[in-house]
């Protein structure tokens, strides 16, 4: 039932496949984007519910506690939280192919990263929600972008190697400039 479709105050909850795992997302989200980009990486079989965050669904809150995306849904049971939902799906699907290293000192590492860079998408979404202050928007998103250029080593943000959530986190940026064909989201 994957869908471009919003679902909105007023939407029924749509059923749900017992076994079939669910992702509640915003196609414009940049943290849904990271469990897109998990899911489409690592080929897991799933199912997009989009919901708008302005006025989503009233039973939304029942899926994700504090009404944000992305949420994942199986079984009955959710996550909430980007980072958390990449570690999981990561862990739990294709083991052998996983972002996150096995070595907990460049794990800890990679997340350090992540979370330092993670101011990016305050002037993301300024520039995406044609806010006032698009101008200074623009100029802080460029700082962040030099930012994580400084951190490239070889193919890999942070030289992690594919190993990394860095490393694939940052193949989300050619979605900035509007290219889809870019991104493995559309691939």
């Amino acid at each position: 039932m994957s869908t471009e479709k919003v679902l909105t105050k007023g939407s029924e909850y749509p059923p749900l496949e017992k076994g079939k795992l669910r992702h509640y997302s915003m196609r414009f989200c940049p943290f849904a984007q990271r469990s897109r980009l998990v899911l489409a990486r690592k080929k897991i079989p799933h199912e997009t519910v989009n919901i708008h965050m302005d006025v989503h669904p009233e039973w939304y809150s029942s899926k994700s506690a504090l009404g944000k995306v992305p949420c994942l849904e199986i079984n009955g049971r959710t996550l909430i939280e980007s980072l958390i939902i990449a570690e999981y799906l990561d862990e739990a699907y294709e083991p052998k192919n996983v972002f996150f290293s096995n070595d907990p000192w460049k794990k800890a590492e990679q997340k350090i990263l992540i979370e330092q860079y993670s101011g990016i998408f305050e002037p993301y979404y300024g520039l995406v929600k044609g806010s006032d202050g698009h101008k200074e928007a623009a100029e802080k998103l460029v700082k962040f972008l030099h930012a994580f250029e400084k951190n490239l080593k070889g193919d890999f943000f942070g030289g992690m190697g594919s190993r990394s959530s860095g490393g694939r986190f940052i193949e989300a940026i050619p979605m900035l400039d509007g290219s889809p064909k870019a991104s493995p989201l559309h691939r």
